[in-house]
């Protein structure tokens, strides 16, 4: 896990990526994502959300979160 990784977990809450893995695994396309992501958290500012989304597709892409794509 590099330094950015260490950064945006500490930053940001497990939930967030374990919701983006449940809608995911429940059929929603990857761009239509933000939009329901930040209606379920709408504490998080647009920037923040986008920055968590596109975290979470690095990620998920590298399977560290258990997938290896999306």
């Amino acid at each position: 896990m590099d330094h950015m990784d260490a950064g945006i977990k500490k930053k940001y809450p497990e939930k967030y990526l374990k919701y983006l893995n449940e809608q995911r695994d429940s059929g929603v396309g990857r761009y239509g994502m933000i939009p329901l992501f930040k209606m379920k958290f709408p504490e998080l500012k647009v920037h923040q959300a986008k920055e968590i989304f596109y975290y979470w597709i690095s990620a998920t892409k590298e399977g560290i979160n258990g997938k290896n794509n999306l």
